[in-house]
């Protein structure tokens, strides 16, 4: 037997704190056990599993009505392992249709009653989802005084929708939680037929649970019980577990009755006492879970589509897209990702009367051979999942290549970015070199058909005798075209794989990442998974941009009503705007302006020794634009300066870098309409984006709230992370 320490089971894994507690707490009484999945006037028996359930919930039917066989209709997309026993009872089996939803298709049944009415329907919420009970539904059972079932097996605990109308319900608990077996049947007392009173109904139940046990004591498998179940599990918890076989899109064969005692054990009983508490945070945990592997199965590559969701997901359902070739293309991702550990599972497997008749049943065939299922119980940690992220992005890798390049390169591919930062600007890298001693290298990266998809700027320090640390701050920049077919996260975090796997060959010993990614939970996991670590002592980069590709008289009406009126009142006043583009002689007296500015506000800017390289670092492609406003009989003179403002133009973003006003500035709002003029110029010198250049950090609250008046759509990256 091959072993794989690392595989994710598809079975919920008890605890050792669950096991001791289990073994010291006496099991709890039956109607206690099952308060957690009763309604009002509920009654409730115990069963090992729903199977039994519905065996003895037939046998129950013949007795009432003192038939020997009668008929049963259930969903075509059902279990056919689960209706052995069912099979077993003398029962004529009738499978009505579903729907792309997995509801029933009720224009299916008139023909189905002439053949053979029901004495009992089932009807099937599927993986923790409500289905609909019509009124169709209600009028056929009511007709044929047919009992009602639902089958609730797959919904943790009751929600809306379910257990509301039938004369039966079936939850299965052990499907959920770890526990070697546990499975309860409800009797209600809102059904439609109106039986007898429960303690009866329970009491008839109970003793063919009895009868069933000793009819088939013969039939019981030891590797079921739960003593076995108990050690497969302790095995699991340690770290041996088999590798999950090969997964099948094709049609099961029957399956023979091999099953256990009907009752419920006592070890089930025990596991089970202490988890009901639990039960609202294992729903919780479902759902989060169902998200990240939702985030895991875009960077898979896969084309599947997420199968929509419940309150309390059973399992995390995917889609894969019908008809040749690509749903064969989608099948072998699938099976290459289940042998890279990703536990998928497929479901169910369909009766023998259903394959046989496609015609009639084409859409459970269908959904048989296309969707997919990932576990979401407890045992599933968010580290498993990234560790499978990790090796799924690095075998996606395969044929990528990071190279380095020169400036023409760089200028070339840097044209079919959009939204262009400063900080990963070519510039920007020759001015860190100058003020702090970075070396800047710049590498292009490309898919498996050499087609470029991203470039980066990295900064390199050297430390002696130990190679170097690098910092990519606000990279990689990803070219258009590149994201399709695939989402930009999923690119950039293929991107970012890559250069975490090329540390070592490139020599560094330390990569530090601000990741042009927003902060998102996806994000975050991906970055994880990769082996980054959070600095979580630096505070993640907020800004807004302004989209520039609008009408003037747009982005007024956008702008913030106080905002506004501030720039109507800096237009009455006599004021007057010069703007040009910053020339080396005037470096200096902008950065003592900026100086006194910074202490006077008391504010931590950007290093002097930066803003001077950034300045002697302009280009055609990388242009800083200065803006100085003046009272109007001055600005021959330009004596009497209001304010500055300083916008960088980079690619197809302009982005505000320095803005000071003196106290009379402030008070003939020249800072209002010095930001509004650079705005308009850089719309005019065709910039898509106007970045409001960082909100909170390095500024004073005053000016984020003075920067938050252009209402600009506000984004948040994902923060600093080294590894």
């Amino acid at each position: 037997m091959a072993l794989a320490s690392s595989t994710i089971t598809l079975a919920p894994l008890p605890t050792i704190r669950q096991l001791v507690r289990a073994l010291c707490l006496p099991p709890l009484d039956g109607e206690r056990l099952a308060s957690n999945w009763q309604r009002p006037g509920d009654s409730a028996l115990w069963f090992s599993r729903s199977a039994w359930s519905l065996a003895a919930i037939a046998c129950l039917r013949k007795a009432h009505k003192h038939k020997t066989r009668i008929c049963v209709w259930l969903p075509d997309f059902f279990c056919n392992s689960s209706l052995s026993l069912l099979r077993d009872q003398n029962v004529e089996l009738v499978f009505y249709a579903i729907d792309e939803n997995l509801h029933p298709e009720e224009d299916d049944f008139q023909e189905l009653v002439n053949r053979l009415p029901p004495d009992l329907f089932l009807i099937v919420h599927y993986f923790g989802q409500a289905t609909p009970i019509s009124t169709g539904i209600r009028f056929l059972c009511n007709q044929h005084n047919a009992w009602l079932i639902e089958d609730a097996a797959h919904v943790l605990r009751p929600i809306k929708g379910v257990g509301e109308a039938g004369d039966f319900v079936l939850y299965s608990p052990h499907k959920h939680l770890p526990l070697p077996d546990g499975a309860v049947l409800m009797f209600t007392a809102r059904g439609a037929q109106h039986l007898a009173d429960g303690a009866q109904v329970i009491s008839q139940l109970t003793t063919i649970r009895r009868d069933l046990r000793k009819r088939y004591l013969h039939l019981y498998s030891l590797s079921a019980e739960p003593w076995a179940w108990l050690f497969k599990r302790i095995m699991q918890q340690v770290g041996i577990r088999c590798i999950p076989p090969t997964i099948s899109f094709k049609h099961d064969l029957p399956s023979s009755i091999q099953t256990v005692s009907p009752r419920m054990s006592t070890l089930g009983r025990r596991l089970l006492a202490p988890l009901l508490a639990d039960l609202e945070a294992f729903g919780r945990q479902r759902k989060e879970l169902d998200f990240l592997w939702d985030q895991v199965i875009q960077l898979s590559g896969t084309q599947a589509t997420r199968i929509p969701r419940a309150a309390a997901p059973y399992l995390a359902g995917f889609r894969l897209p019908s008809g040749l070739p690509i749903e064969e293309e989608s099948r072998r991702s699938i099976l290459k990702l289940h042998r890279a550990g990703m536990p998928f599972t497929t479901w169910p497997d369909l009766p023998p009367e259903v394959v046989a008749n496609p015609e009639r049943h084409a859409t459970a065939i269908r959904l048989r051979s296309t969707d997919v299922y990932l576990p979401l119980h407890a045992s599933v940690s968010p580290k498993a999942a990234q560790r499978l992220t990790r090796r799924m992005l690095i075998s996606r890798l395969h044929g990528w290549q990071i190279e380095a390049i020169d400036r023409t390169e760089w200028r070339e591919l840097e044209r079919h970015c959009t939204q262009v930062n400063m900080l990963q600007t070519w510039e920007y890298g020759e001015a860190k070199r100058t003020a702090e001693g970075w070396q800047p290298k710049r590498f292009c990266i490309r898919d498996q058909n050499k087609k470029p998809v991203a470039i980066v700027q990295v900064l390199l320090k050297r430390l002696y005798g130990f190679g170097y640390v690098a910092r990519i701050n606000r990279g990689p920049l990803l070219l258009e075209g590149s994201m399709n077919p695939e989402m930009p996260s999923v690119m950039a975090s293929k991107a970012i794989a890559l250069l975490r796997e090329s540390m070592r060959k490139q020599g560094w010993r330390l990569l530090t990442i601000a990741p042009e990614m927003l902060d998102t939970w996806q994000h975050r996991f991906v970055l994880k998974a990769l082996g980054f670590k959070k600095r979580r002592k630096m505070a993640n980069w907020t800004s807004g941009r302004l989209e520039l590709k609008k009408e003037d008289k747009v982005l007024l009406k956008e702008l913030k009503s106080n905002w506004r009126n501030k720039l109507r009142k800096s237009q009455e006043i006599e004021i007057a705007i010069k703007e040009k583009w910053l020339e080396l002689k005037e470096i200096e007296a902008l950065i003592q302006n900026y100086q006194t500015h910074q202490q006077r506000q008391a504010y931590t800017g950007i290093p002097e020794r930066l803003v001077r390289a950034i300045c002697m670092q302009q280009t055609e492609d990388f242009r800083l634009c200065l803006f100085a406003c003046f009272a109007k009989n001055d600005i021959l003179k330009e004596l009497k300066c209001l304010g500055q403002v300083v916008t960088v133009h980079a690619g197809d973003t302009a982005t505000y870098l320095i803005g000071l006003a003196t106290p009379a500035g402030r008070q003939a709002q020249a800072n209002t309409a010095l930001l509004w003029h650079a705005i308009l110029h850089a719309k005019h010198q065709g910039c898509a984006w106007f970045d409001v250049g960082g909100l909170g950090e390095g500024d004073t609250a005053n000016v984020s709230v003075f920067k938050r008046g252009l209402n600009a759509a506000e984004y948040s990256l994902v923060g600093e992370w080294w590894s």
